[in-house]
Formats: structure tokens, C-alpha cells, sequence
């Protein structure tokens, strides 16, 4: 890996309480009239947003004029290292190399430990158990009442080893974070990152080598990436 150091170099990567690295990434020279208006000095004005607008954008104060500024938030695709040749290795930093030769406007990139969901997998079995408590109840079958009975307390067993995997299991998430003085500007500035971070590549659309894969958040999944920030220590439902 050591060919994308110059790359990697491009990131300075800073500790934000526990389990939450932030990273920024900043390109726009300090003197620069637009950098007045939208520059981020660090993660906290981010944090202290007013509120969702109508387009699920957030508004932001301006610490430097009259007005405000606005940020999204986006997930980033992870990437299955292993599963790549070392020549697709390369081409991936590469690709991340060209992305951010090319992407000239500040970002943040938000890294986050969040425990393993589980829900759906717990309502299966839940849905199972229920099956086999009623048949259990309506049949006059020793054997069968018995046979389910066995059935029930399997089901509670992998009830309970989902719900132990959400306690002990945590993935990595990963965000970035757009900014602009406008919702016009926010709108073409996330745009162009998704379609650089497709095609930044030297042979093109590669969703393995593709620099970084951008997709839409909901609100109530950015409300879960703020209110870790904002709660580093507390537990996510």
C-alpha cells in the first residue's frame, strides 16, 4: 500500500471523543471569498445545526456574515480490500488520488462505530416463536405439544444471540459531509462528487476501483449520525 501514501497523506485525521474519527479535508485557500462564508474550522459548527430543510438539507449558522450555510450528508460505500488484486489495489488509490485532484471544494469525512442491527432477524424468529406457541396451545398432541415446545425454546435461543451480537458487534460506518452558502451550490457540489467518485477511475465506471461510491441519506439516518457525534458514549438503539 505504500504507492498511495501521497494520497493518504491528503487526510489528516483527527480523534473526536470515542469511537468517532473525523476527518477534514480542506482545499479552498483561507483568503478565498467563498472560503469566507462556508469554511469549516472544525466539526462543531456542524454539530450545532438549526435545523432540516425541505430538502432534507441542513441548515447551518454562518459565524461570518449575515445568512446561513447548508450541509448533507452522504454514506460511503465500503470497499472489500481483500477481495482485490494488488493492481486493483493501485488503481483504487489512484482513483482517490484523481478524485480529490478534481473535487476542489472542502468536505468532512465522518467515520463512526454503530452496533450491528439485528431487528430484522429478531422479528423473524419472534414470528416463529408465535407460530409454534400457538400450535403448542391448540393441539391435544402430547408429542406435538412437545415437539414444539423444543421448537419455542430454539427460537428464544436465536433471539438471544441476535440480541447479544447488537451489544458486542459494532461496523464501522462511513459518511461525507458537503458544504455550501447555498442549496443551489449544495445540490451541484453533491452531484459532482457522486459522479467524480464513479468516474475518477482510469478504466472507467468500476465500482471496485471507483473512488468513493456516494449515496443518499434519509433524514432520520442523518438525525442518528448527529446525535452520535452530539453522544459519543451513549448507546444507539
Amino acid at each position: 500500500m505504500q504507492n498511495g501514501e501521497p494520497f493518504l497523506n491528503q487526510l489528516i485525521g483527527i480523534k473526536f471523543a470515542r469511537g468517532v474519527n473525523v476527518i477534514l479535508k480542506n482545499k479552498k485557500k483561507v483568503n478565498s471569498p467563498e472560503t469566507s462564508n462556508v469554511r469549516i474550522d472544525n466539526i462543531f459548527p456542524f454539530l450545532n445545526y438549526k435545523r432540516f430543510d425541505e430538502n432534507g438539507y441542513l441548515v447551518l449558522p454562518n459565524r461570518f456574515e449575515k445568512g446561513n450555510y447548508y450541509a448533507d450528508i452522504l454514506s460511503v460505500e465500503g470497499k472489500n480490500l481483500d477481495a482485490l488484486s494488488h493492481a486493483e489495489r493501485i488503481e483504487l488509490l489512484t482513483s482517490w488520488g484523481n478524485f480529490n485532484g478534481q473535487f476542489l471544494d472542502d468536505i468532512q469525512l465522518i467515520s463512526s462505530k454503530f452496533p450491528t442491527n439485528t431487528e430484522l432477524q429478531q422479528s423473524y424468529w419472534g414470528k416463529k416463536y408465535a407460530t409454534w406457541r400457538d400450535r403448542a396451545a391448540n393441539t391435544s398432541d402430547e408429542l406435538e405439544r412437545g415437539q414444539c415446545r423444543i421448537r419455542m425454546h430454539l427460537c428464544m435461543t436465536y433471539i438471544t444471540q441476535e440480541q447479544q451480537i447488537e451489544t458486542k458487534l459494532y461496523n464501522y460506518d462511513f459518511c461525507m459531509v458537503f458544504f455550501a452558502n447555498s442549496v443551489s451550490k449544495l445540490k451541484d457540489r453533491v452531484r459532482t462528487a457522486k459522479e467524480l467518485g464513479m468516474n475518477s477511475g482510469n478504466s472507467g465506471v468500476n465500482k471496485a476501483t471507483s473512488a468513493v461510491i456516494l449515496h443518499d441519506m434519509t433524514q432520520s439516518a442523518k438525525e442518528e449520525v448527529l446525535f452520535k457525534l452530539n453522544n459519543p458514549n451513549a448507546k444507539m438503539k
